[in-house]
């Protein structure tokens, strides 16, 4: 993840389990689950499911 110039460059690399924040002053990309346990948590459960991770 990293700062991004235009809200366009954060679009085209953002993943499924991503936000883009966007403030006056920068354009950033966050994780959408901040906390590693529950980010662990949906990953497994999608891959349980076999939904396609990008």
């Amino acid at each position: 993840m990293g700062d991004f110039s235009t809200l366009e460059q954060s679009i085209s690399f953002i993943r499924e389990d991503e936000l883009v924040e966007v403030t006056p002053r920068a354009v950033h990309m966050r994780k959408a689950v901040l906390s590693a346990q529950k980010h662990h948590n949906l990953r497994s459960a999608k891959v349980k499911k076999n939904i396609p991770m990008c």
